[in-house]
């Protein structure tokens, strides 16, 4: 990879004559943290400078020697980094090409995407279990509670999630022993109905009462799976079970039932028995069914969430639930960022080497971190609950992962200021993540465990440190409404989509009643057939936003609404992998072409060094550290009243730098009349170079009061030994043969600072 870090045009006149006498302006100093700051320059119009110097001096931290690379020592950065100095001037304003779909779709998409007006279905592929048995050897029945009044709907028209608990000493009271559970007899009072999707599972369980706020939701044995018909005549009706749950004789036995709506018009009554303690468990009968966005990998949600000052402590918290394309690739689940662009949240979830990052707070210096490995079956299994807290006042950083304490760190005190945030991706929409997330919340403080706790299963989460919370149940639609008023997200690509009945987490409630029911086991020859059952649902919409070059060569938004895919749809398992495809019949196309325009940058970015931080291990800069002195006397256009000057690329805090800028005044030889950037700073690929996406070929005109023009190029070899193989460039003025051509090269052993531990004391292009 090559990379330009700075092509100048500058503009001279010639003169004579020059004084002794020197402006000293003062900018950093070993003691400053920050490496971009404000600083007074001489503005004197009467005054003239023969020379301009920059004295650029670095010594290691505390003018000490670090002996390796183990934590805790002071010194300089183990590492050789970029680390250039820019000035920003105000005054000025730059523009850098720029290319952009005519089209972003939130189905990846690139040349013709095919469309339809109206959804098509997708389908998802269950196997299901029809279960005979024969041949009973042996047949013990225990029956538990007993009708309490007439009967009550067991399919009340809705999808539906209901838990009963059944107690051990219950259990043995009835006459069943430790072993194999086989089937299960449903009391039928009156009715006939198809049940769709009917699912029993059991688990064993210490709890001897259901509680709202501590709700079983997973862990279960699925013994039952069918559509299912049933005829009720006052009698008992069997459920066998395709596989046997072993009951251990002690444990509680927590009854998991599920189901979807029947047609309309059947029900079925069953019986309920009582219990002087809460036996079941439901979400709540007045909640609509519970939705979530499943990203995967195509879009994001964007927030607005400008802190107003830095943050001494903050929690984020969600449901997740990853596609197995999440692991073994890089992925942000969600980015903050602040004013400045600089990150103050992320969470890689997980990077490439399955690794979780969490990254708190941004003082300009960098970003706090912890990290840990991860095992697949915590991102693809079923749905998780993360939240990442940090306390900057006592520097404790903590992952939770549903609701136990994960992974922890300390001794990370940079506070935390907040103005955008990203969830399903990065803050520039890059690595996003595949998966699904629901009921988001940011918070002003560090919740502790018992707190994540007890958000967890809180769909109306509430208190003061609260700063939004998404329940994430609209739908339909680009937008989602916090519950803090002022905070609403915008969507590109939602794929909402609607809980299975099995799935439901939140909004539970419990009550002193009970299936009236009787649990078998047998011993008999069972006979198991699978059946294969597709469910159906429309597919979400798609989001197109329609992007044009105005007059003023501006790239604006023209348009954003909803559409379908026209080419195919799918055919899901369980797991949520892709069986079969369904090919679609298009009603339209859209073509999605490259749009050019020129982005216009505020105020311009010189760069005024390029340089590489020395490799730090074992060396010695000395208490009063190495000095460089640069002439940057063709910047003096830019180098006068108030700017900012700053050092970025990585390298900023390699070491501690005293930077002094010495304006000799006098005649100048040569006075620079003024300063532009043909291309302003950037860093590319060879072949976006060579393409002319980058630093293309551009027309400037040369003001008619210049007596020479003299070009500047700054280049640095990158990627692939980049940095290790010479190349020749040039510039071409005007078309016909090249005009300057230059090599990129330097004998990094003629190096002042040498010998060292580390890559300068190779020649290299451009990179010591």
């Amino acid at each position: 990879m090559q990379t330009f870090y700075l092509l100048l045009f500058l503009i001279l006149s010639v003169s004579l004559g020059f004084t002794q006498d020197t402006i000293r302006v003062q900018t950093f100093t070993w003691a400053d943290e920050t490496r971009s700051k404000m600083f007074q320059f001489p503005d004197n119009p009467d005054e003239t400078y023969e020379q301009i110097l920059m004295r650029y001096n670095m010594r290691c931290h505390d003018a000490a020697v670090r002996p390796d690379n183990r934590p805790g020592f002071v010194g300089c950065g183990e590492w050789d980094y970029s680390c250039n100095t820019f000035i920003y001037d105000p005054e000025r304003m730059d523009s850098v090409q720029r290319s952009h779909p005519s089209h972003l779709i939130s189905r990846a998409y690139e040349g013709v995407f095919p469309y339809r007006d109206t959804p098509p279905y997708e389908y998802f592929q269950f196997t299901q279990y029809e279960t005979t048995f024969s041949d009973t050897s042996q047949l013990t029945i225990g029956e538990l509670g007993m009708n309490s009044g007439s009967g009550v709907p067991l399919n009340p028209g809705r999808p539906l999630r209901q838990q009963y608990l059944y107690r051990a000493d219950e259990l043995l009271a009835a006459g069943l022993s430790a072993g194999p559970l086989t089937a299960l007899h449903l009391h039928l009072q009156q009715g006939n109905a198809t049940i769709p999707f009917l699912r029993l599972r059991l688990r064993a369980v210490e709890v001897d009462t259901l509680q709202e706020d501590q709700p079983v939701v997973d862990g279960f044995t699925t013994v039952y799976f069918r559509n299912t018909t049933l005829a009720a005549a006052n009698d008992w009706h069997s459920l066998p079970f395709y596989q046997d749950f072993i009951w251990d004789g002690t444990s509680n036995i927590l009854l998991d039932v599920s189901m979807l709506p029947s047609p309309a018009g059947e029900e079925v009554l069953h019986g309920l028995s009582t219990t002087n303690y809460p036996s079941a468990a439901f979400p709540s009968p007045n909640t609509d069914p519970s939705h979530y966005v499943a990203f995967n990998g195509q879009g994001w949600m964007e927030i607005d969430t400008d802190t107003g000052g830095p943050l001494d402590a903050i929690t984020v918290a969600f449901w997740a639930n990853g596609l197995p394309a999440s692991f073994r690739r890089n992925t942000s689940v969600f980015e903050a960022v602040d004013t400045a662009g600089r990150r103050q949240l992320n969470v890689h979830l997980p990077w490439s080497n399955n690794r979780v990052y969490w990254d708190c707070g941004n003082d300009g210096t960098g970003y706090d971190r912890i990290d840990k490995a991860i095992d697949s079956t915590l991102l693809t299994g079923p749905w998780n609950h993360w939240a990442f807290t940090k306390d900057a006042l006592s520097g404790e950083m903590k992952i939770y992962l549903n609701g136990e304490l994960w992974h922890e760190g300390s001794g990370k005190f940079r506070t935390i200021d907040l103005e955008r945030t990203v969830f399903g991706a990065n803050a520039n929409f890059g690595n996003r993540w595949p998966g699904s997330l629901d009921q988001i919340s940011i918070w002003r403080t560090a919740l502790t465990g018992e707190e994540v706790r007890a958000l967890m299963f809180d769909e109306q989460p509430s208190g003061v440190n609260l700063s939004l919370h998404y329940a994430l149940n609209e739908g339909q639609g680009f937008t989602a409404e916090a519950q803090v008023a002022g905070y609403t997200a915008r969507l590109f690509g939602p794929n909402w989509q609607t809980y299975r009945p099995e799935e439901q987490r939140h909004d539970w409630q419990v009550a002193p009643f009970r299936w009236h029911l009787r649990f078998e086991q047998g011993v008999y020859t069972r006979q198991v057939n699978e059946v294969t059952v597709l469910d159906s649902q429309l597919l979400s919409p798609l989001t197109v936003r329609a992007f044009e070059v105005n007059d003023r060569n501006d790239l604006q938004l023209a348009n954003e609404y909803e559409t379908y895919p026209g080419d195919m749809t799918f055919i899901y398992d369980e797991a949520g992998s892709v069986v079969d495809t369904i090919f679609l019949v298009a009603d339209g196309q859209i073509e999605v072409q490259t749009l050019r325009y020129f982005q216009r940058i505020p105020q311009a970015k010189f760069e005024i060094l390029s340089l590489v931080t020395p490799y730090g291990i074992g060396l010695d800069l000395g208490q009063a550290g190495k000095t460089f002195t640069f002439d940057v006397t063709d910047y003096a256009p830019i180098l006068k009243g108030e700017k900012r000057l700053s050092l970025e690329m990585g390298g900023q805090n390699q070491e501690e730098m005293d930077i002094e800028f010495l304006f000799i005044k006098g005649t100048p030889p040569r006075p620079v009349l003024d300063v532009a950037n043909v291309w302003p700073f950037a860093r590319g690929w060879y072949q976006p170079i060579v393409d002319d996406d980058l630093f293309e070929p551009r027309v400037m005109p040369l003001a008619p009061e210049g007596d020479a023009f003299k070009l500047r190029a700054s280049v640095t070899g990158h990627g692939q030994n980049g940095e290790f193989i010479p190349r020749e460039h040039y510039l071409n003025l005007n078309g016909g043969s090249q005009d300057f051509r230059f090599d990129v090269w330097k004998a990094c052993s003629q190096n002042p600072i040498y010998p060292q531990g580390g890559t300068w004391i190779f020649d290299r292009a451009g990179w010591c």
